[in-house]
């Protein structure tokens, strides 16, 4: 759980750096999808609360990542996001 938790601050820092970045500007709705799907492995780090069936289709964006960011400066979004899809994997959420 600890590589997970190290996994998620990972991703909410670069994402905040996003966010902070972008001035207020349009965020792409990929982005939004990777900081849903964090919120829902914090949901299961902090409160044990497994993932759904349904909330799974949150943890697909990583390909969408890849098309808006890939080449770019943010790039280690997607890095982020899929260390912490794996981390969620390897204990059975997604």
């Amino acid at each position: 759980m600890n590589y997970l938790k190290e996994a998620n601050e990972n991703l909410r820092e670069i994402l905040t750096k996003f966010r902070e970045n972008k001035n207020d500007k349009y965020i792409s709705e990929h982005i939004l999808a990777a900081e849903i799907a964090l919120s829902f492995s914090d949901l299961f780090l902090i409160n044990g609360r497994k993932i759904s069936n349904q909330e799974k289709e949150w943890f697909k964006a990583g390909i969408y990542l890849d098309y808006i960011l890939g080449g770019s400066p943010w790039e280690e979004i997607i890095v982020r996001y899929n260390k912490v899809c794996l981390e969620l994997q390897s204990l059975g959420q997604i």
